[in-house]
């Protein structure tokens, strides 16, 4: 007789397996003297689950399940339930992954937006449930000597996301929060966004390329100095200080550091 945490391990794979190799294993799970064959007792069980995991995904990636239709959305779901099973009791989060499964997933070949929107949707998700930080504020620099900005790091809040994605999934995402569904034309875009969480509302903004680039310098954990480069390589005549400005009142740093270096922008 296993242990428990082998049979959980046990009854994970024979939940898994739906071409039937794992029919021992399930005899073994099961009783067959019961008014259920341990195969029928499997199914039911299985088509629980996946039932359960399934509504959770459309309800983490509401407009990609409203684009896809139910038909769908359940086939996308049991692709990328065989290889992510939910590693945390709770769901709230659950569906890390699902954008790269959509781009790999065959019916989806011709609907390539689908994995972009999923990626606004995750970020979304996250964002939503991400611990909050106090912002720091414009004024908290006013007797800042300007010197001292070049080396300084700045750690963004908890709930700022930043994407790069090829479809213009936030129009999208938008289009969609209502009852009636749009007709609109999807064309590809590059697009660069930034997602947070302000107070209790979810807010999200396009950003030029060479701005989004310099907040991913300040998200990896470069300098100020370090990101005013990476902006200004892609747009030279760009003021920083200016850039800055309207980071800090965006409120999306919640602390900063001083480096021992400090030299002037």
């Amino acid at each position: 007789m296993p242990d428990f945490q082998q049979f959980q391990a046990q009854f994970a794979r024979a939940i898994l397996d739906e071409d039937g190799s794992t029919l021992s294993l399930s005899q073994a799970l099961f009783r067959d003297d019961g008014p259920t064959s341990p195969q029928r007792a499997l199914a039911i069980y299985r088509n629980n689950i996946f039932a359960s995991l399934t509504e959770a995904l459309s309800e983490a990636y509401p407009v990609v399940h409203r684009l896809a239709g139910r038909d769908f959305f359940r086939s996308a779901a049991r692709d990328y339930l065989r290889d992510r099973w939910p590693g945390e009791r709770s769901l709230v989060v659950f569906g890390d992954g699902f954008a790269d499964c959509l781009k790999k997933f065959p019916p989806a070949a011709s609907l390539p937006y689908f994995a972009d929107v999923a990626a606004f949707e995750r970020a979304r998700l996250v964002s939503s449930h991400a611990a909050e930080a106090e912002a720091l504020a414009p004024e908290d620099f006013l007797n800042t000597p300007q010197e001292r900005f070049a080396e300084m790091r700045f750690s963004l809040i908890p709930s700022l996301q930043l994407l790069h994605l090829e479809w213009p999934a936030d129009e999208i995402w938008e289009a969609h929060q209502g009852a009636s569904v749009p007709s609109m034309e999807i064309a590809p875009a590059s697009v660069h966004l930034a997602l947070w969480r302000d107070g209790g509302a979810f807010r999200f903004m396009r950003l030029g390329a060479a701005r989004w680039h310099c907040l991913e310098a300040l998200r990896e954990g470069g300098t100020l100095r370090e990101a005013a480069e990476r902006l200004l390589s892609r747009e030279p005549d760009c003021d920083f200080q200016s850039v800055l400005g309207d980071f800090l009142r965006a409120r999306f740093f919640s602390q900063h550091q001083q480096s021992r270096d400090s030299r002037r922008i």
